[in-house]
């Protein structure tokens, strides 16, 4: 047995970290016939080099044996690090034997730039802000020696491209990340070892807008589309000009540092990039390129010295997060001219990136000629791109343009946006297009992806793979609401499709970096915002607790998930001011919420009271943070927490249930699933609320009727009280609206509503996805962190098989189920720390056996359903074999 996958922050070999008492994890691997089942204690070496570590000097600290079955969430307890240090790390643990692992195989972190006084670089920028995007550079001389290490500290806002020596030096996009500009900027931390050479280097970087340069003076209606209805004010400190600051250290063997930073003497350019906006596209001049601009011996005829700029107002700040990179490659399916001269180039799925258009042979005669592209998710009737779902029928058009330059092979994409599309309509180009002249890439927070769900039922396959599609889509360094109209950070959805996303990739770091958005967008009122960072205040849709309630319950649902309290810890005072702003707002009114704007936004039935969705959100928020507050030792405060729940729950009752017919609201599907999902229903009348909801699916005919809040809602509810068999008839209902209906028109990801008008890849309906491996494949957690887990599968009528991973901190949990004539077979593996409670459904008499071995002690735990027992680390087959 030994200790593997050692992570820092939840983040393997973090380079530029913020925090300077980190947390750790490991994994243990186990071998098939050790009797090992968990971890009894730890013990955790660091040091400043590896050569100490090695030799058992833990100069930085040694935790000695820890009692504790977790390998994970465990913070850092040695001195402060130092900025720019790396430290070395080894852990070796006891199981429940009492046998001890040898040391792991050593991890490391490395610190960023910790204080402001680290900073020698200032900001730099233009003279005046123009349209064309800005190339900046600094020739320098590297000494003849041993370099021991070389560091890129920097940003550039709004987006920066960074260059050594002619060469970009990541593959990375769409750096620094989406921030509150006010309170958080985020910079990073490159490697450089092994890049420099000795003698003359250039370093040198390329400006975009991204968000931060989004205000009137790029702002080019009605010629491009601009997201605008919720539009800051230019002095908000959301928006401002150009900038970049970097500082380049190297370390030399002697002793000495170099340090190459922006300043004024620094020279800029216009570069070829002659127009950038974040929603309507690029425009590239091929001509105006200039050849080796970040190489030595570059022409400096049209280069100007830069300026010091203005700081932003918030902290430069290190992002300890996987960054932004290529997931697919798309090759076109298809190309075909229609009526208007154009050309139609289809990529066969809906995506989030851009294009690469490849050009051959071109000629000195064609330099200047103007190619046109359009992008978009479907087809109009005149056979052209119709761009209603990208732009929700605003003015402007989403295009990228590009100027031939006429030199023989030229290969141009998109830079500094993305766009949300399947279809290209291509104008100008020049001869006729094939295959060949494109291609498509697919862009995302490269989460690792740790989960996966299968099923020998076609229909179910395709809604999950359309609907995974549309969460990676909209991982960016937001979770966006869409990859096209808003590219905007709307909360409910990371509340709302949390388990969605954490039972198939780890998001662990992903959502630190998301709750930080969120606490900085708080009012100084308590009030938080439906949007972060709020780079739009839309204000007619800004007021609602299952968007600003995700300060309390995205960090809980992420305790439940990975059982670390690190995200409850930093956000508990944010969830008290906010539940305080709710208290206040609704006082005079008996705690119900009369004045909400979003209900169960996108609902196809419109008539679940909007005061009812909000007031049992609030009374889940308030639930939430009295348990956090009991989590986090805070008794008084807790109870406190749950005589305002009571207060919440007893006015939900008094005014939205009518115990004569046992009916709460309107009685719609939402109406009876939320109060059902968050805990307001009186326990006695749980069962009765549970069969009219039920009585009400039937009354749609096995149809969904609820929006993204009570959809979620509706699903979890149902399966919770044992009706995953309605869940399974409305996700498999074939006609509107239903996720069926989705596929039958040829989604390749999930459209925003149910009627599919306007966007066509919105995951904010995606809550399916929990319910296929959380109930349908049957695996859940009885604790935090998957530490007892309960497999509990649905068998629908119809579905020969299914399979699902959970990832877990402890390591995947895999469950698979087939069922047939014979009866019903079952693979099981649990992972090493965790134990799995195991019930099956059952039909008369059956015989059981595990590894091939009879069971005769399992038990019935209910009507129709057969706890077979608990089982520690291992795998298993369970078979159910019919008399």
């Amino acid at each position: 047995m030994k200790l593997i996958d050692l992570m820092t922050q939840y983040t393997k070999n973090p380079l530029g970290l913020e925090d300077s008492h980190p947390v750790f994890s490991w994994r243990w691997e186990v071998d098939e016939g050790e009797v090992s089942r968990f971890q009894s204690a730890w013990r955790i070496q660091a040091a400043g080099s590896l050569e100490a570590l090695e030799r058992g000097e833990a100069d930085a600290w040694d935790s000695g044996k820890v009692p504790g079955e977790r390998p994970f969430g465990m913070r850092y307890g040695g001195r402060r690090p130092e900025s720019r240090e790396r430290i070395y790390w080894r852990v070796m643990a006891w199981d429940d034997c009492g046998q001890q692992t040898d040391w792991s195989e050593a991890a490391w972190f490395e610190m960023g730039l910790l204080e402001e006084t680290d900073w020698e670089a200032r900001w730099i920028g233009r003279h005046k802000e123009e349209d064309a995007t800005p190339l900046f550079r600094k020739t320098f001389h590297v000494k003849e020696g041993e370099m021991k290490k070389a560091r890129l500290y920097g940003c550039g806002l709004g987006l920066a491209d960074v260059f050594l020596n002619g060469e970009k030096t990541d593959r990375d996009y769409y750096e620094p990340w989406d921030s509150d500009y006010r309170k958080t900027v985020y910079y990073k931390t490159w490697s450089l070892d092994g890049k420099l050479r000795p003698g003359e280097n250039v370093l040198g970087f390329w400006l975009g807008n991204g968000q931060y340069r989004n205000y009137e003076e790029v702002y080019t209606l009605p010629a491009r589309y601009q997201k605008t209805d919720g539009w800051r004010e230019k002095d908000s400190g959301f928006y401002g000009d150009a900038k970049g600051i970097f500082q380049l250290e190297i370390w030399y063997g002697d002793g000495s540092v170099q340090r190459i930073v922006t300043d004024e003497s620094w020279q800029y350019a216009a570069g070829p990039l002659v127009f950038s906006n974040w929603y309507g596209g690029e425009d590239y001049d091929g001509r105006l390129e200039i050849d080796g601009w970040c190489e030595s011996g570059c022409s400096y005829g049209n280069w100007q010295h830069a300026v010091e700029k203005q700081p932003p107002a918030g902290r430069l700040t290190a992002r300890n997060t996987p960054p932004i990179g290529i997931v697919e490659e798309l090759v076109p399916i298809a190309v075909w001219p229609i009526a208007n001269g154009h050309y139609i180039v289809d990529m066969g799925k809906n995506s989030a990136g851009f294009e690469k258009l490849i050009l051959r042979d071109t000629t000195p005669d064609m330099a200047g000629r103007k190619i046109v592209i359009y992008p978009a998710e479907t087809l109009g009737e005149d056979g052209g791109v119709d761009q209603y779902s990208c732009t929700q029928g605003d003015p402007g058009t989403i295009c990228d343009t590009y100027w031939i330059r006429g030199k023989g092979a030229e290969e141009w994409q998109p830079r500094f946006c993305y766009h949300g599309f399947r279809y290209l309509e291509v104008e100008g180009f020049p001869g006729v297009p094939s295959r060949d002249n494109f291609r498509g890439y697919r862009l995302r927070v490269l989460n690792e992806q740790t989960g996966s769900f299968e099923s020998s039922d076609k229909v179910l396959s395709a809604i999950d793979r359309i609907t995974t599609r549309s969460i990676e889509c909209n991982m960016m360094s937001v979770f966006t609401d869409c990859p096209q109209i808003e590219k905007l950070g709307w909360l409910e959805t990371t509340n709302l499709m949390f388990f969605s996303m954490s039972q198939s990739y780890d998001i662990r770091a992903w959502m630190g970096k998301i709750l930080r958005d969120i606490l900085d967008s708080q009012y100084a009122n308590g009030y938080i915002p439906a949007i972060a960072p709020e780079f739009q205040r839309i204000s007619g849709l800004a007021h609602a607790p299952n968007w600003s309630g995700v300060c309390a319950l995205m960090p809980w649902d992420y305790y439940e998930a990975y059982g670390d309290t690190g995200l409850l810890e930093k956000a508990y005072p944010a969830m008290k001011r906010y539940v305080s702003y709710l208290e206040e707002e609704t006082r005079p009114d008996k705690y119900i919420l009369y004045h909400i704007q979003m209900g169960d936004w996108g609902a196809f039935d419109t008539t679940t009271p909007r005061e009812l969705v909000g007031s049992c959100a609030f009374y889940n928020i308030v639930d939430v943070t009295a348990r956090t507050a009991v989590l986090l030792g805070k008794p008084k405060e807790a109870e406190e927490y749950r005589t305002l729940a009571e207060k919440i729950r007893h006015s939900v009752n008094k005014r939205f249930y009518h115990p004569e017919t046992g009916v709460y609201g309107s009685g719609s599907e939402a109406s009876f699933a939320c109060p059902l999902y968050a805990g307001v229903v009186e326990e006695q009348n749980i069962p009765r609320t549970v069969e009219l909801l039920v009585e009400e699916v039937h009354r749609k005919g096995d149809h969904l009727s609820t929006g993204e809040v009570g959809l979620k809602q509706l699903f979890t509810a149902l399966a919770r009280y044992g009706r995953s068999d309605v869940v399974y008839r409305i996700v498999t209902n074939r006609t509107q609206p239903s996720y069926w209906y989705f596929v039958d028109r040829g989604a390749t990801t999930l459209p925003e509503y149910w009627d599919m008008e306007r966007s066509q890849n919105h995951a904010m309906m995606g809550h399916v996805k929990e319910w296929f491996s959380r109930y349908l494949a049957g695996i859940d957690f009885l604790e935090p962190a998957y530490r007892r887990i309960r497999i509990r599968p649905c068998l629908p009528e119809g579905v020969e098989h299914a399979r699902a991973t959970v990832p877990s901190p402890y390591g995947q949990i895999s469950f698979a189920w087939k069922q047939g004539r014979t009866g019903l077979a079952c693979e099981l593996e649990v992972p090493f720390g965790t134990q799995a409670q195991v019930w099956l459904p059952i039909e008369g008499e059956q015989e059981l056996t595990v590894n091939g071995q009879r069971k005769a002690d399992a038990r019935m735990a209910g009507e129709g359903l057969l706890d077979v027992g608990t089982f520690s680390r291992g795998r298993y087959s369970i078979l159910l074999k019919k008399a």
